[in-house]
Parts: C-alpha cells; structure tokens; sequence
C-alpha cells in the first residue's frame, strides 16, 4: 500500500493480491511499474560517488532520521528505481551529488537534503591497511624484545658459573701461609739463622770441647 496515495484511496495490500501467473488476475492492470532494487546490508562504503549504494543506512550526518523518498515530491521516484520500495536509506539518485544523501524533516516539515555519514571504500581500505602495519610493528617489536631478555636471562648464569670455577681454582705457584718462614730459615744472613748460630754458641759455652 502506498503511504499518501494509500490515505485517500481503499487500495488492497500488494501482498493480498493473487501472482501474476495465476488465473485469478486478469481484472488486475499491469502499470509497468518495476522492481525495487534489493538492499544489500553488508554495504556499508560507497565508492565512486556513491550512486551505486544499495545500504541500509537511513540517518542523515546531523543524526536525524531520513524521511521516506515517497514522501517527498522533489524528485520523481519513477525516474530512479533506486528509490522504489518504500524506504528511507541514502541514496544519490542522478549523481546529483558527491556522495549518497537523503532528505530530513526540519522543524517546519520542510524536507531538507542531508549528507549521510557514509565511509568511502576506498578510506576504509586504507584503515584497515594503516591498522594492520601497526599490529605488525608491535607483533615484531614484542619479540625482538623478547629474544633480547631471552638471551640476557641465558648469560647470567653462564657467567656466575665461569666465576665460581676461577676462585676455586689456586694457582700452583701461590704460597701458603707459613712458607715464607721456613723458607727465610734457610737463607743465610734472615734473622731466623742469626737466632739459632746465637743458641748454638751458647751451648758451646757451656759444653767445653
């Protein structure tokens, strides 16, 4: 049923009405009029200048609700079959502008057309582009910083291990600690061989030959 024409005349419910192949509408007259063209609700870009969106975006950039296309008498709906169907999505009918549009009601019930915030394809690509070099980046980054750390981790005990092993191991050459005594004993001329010539003169004088 048509929304205007529709408030005036007693017109039956297009869905009431028998299929074309059946014999029950040979009183029915044919106006020629076509099909309105499928919604397509995945399509949310446009590309070009949007004339050949077929979304189901129905709000204008301002955020208010489009109005229906037959409601308004700017434009002939018969002229742009994007337009039949009885809705209210943005559409750019004629190329008429630089991206897909509607009417919206103002205060005074003055349709007015509105852009809609509709993305281009084409920024959409370049988002999703933008954004996976940007996880790609991060993805790369986390792990050189991951095998950094890694390594680091695998150097420290390799080196604490490393010094244990040297103070453990003496050198052969190194002293102990009395060995400076026994060895001063020996040489002549040390104050530990003076001592005992002075004990042994002194037994002498005591134990005449």
């Amino acid at each position: 049923r048509h929304r205007l024409i529709g408030r005036n005349i007693d017109l039956p419910v297009c869905a009431d009405l028998p299929p074309g192949n059946s014999p029950h509408n040979e009183d029915c007259l044919s106006l020629g009029v076509p099909e309105p063209e499928p919604v397509d609700t995945a399509d949310y870009c446009y590309w070009g200048n949007g004339n050949d969106y077929r979304g189901a975006v129905g709000v204008g950039s301002s955020g208010k609700p489009c109005i229906y296309w037959a409601e308004q008498f700017q434009l002939s709906i018969a002229d742009h079959h994007e337009l039949l169907g009885n809705h209210n999505f943005c559409r750019n009918p004629g190329s008429s502008h630089a991206q897909p549009w509607c009417f919206v009601a103002m205060k005074d019930g003055r349709p007015v057309a509105e852009m809609c915030n509709i993305h281009r394809c084409i920024d959409t690509v370049w988002l999703y582009l933008t954004a996976g070099v940007v996880g790609l980046a991060v993805l790369v980054i986390s792990l050189i910083f991951y095998c950094c750390c890694r390594r680091s981790s695998d150097k420290r005990p390799s080196l604490q291990h490393e010094n244990s092993l040297k103070g453990s191991v003496r050198s052969p050459c190194r002293k102990g600690k009395g060995s400076g005594l026994e060895m001063s004993a020996l040489i002549p001329g040390s104050a530990t061989s003076s001592v005992k010539s002075d004990a042994r003169a002194r037994v002498r004088e005591f134990h005449p030959a």
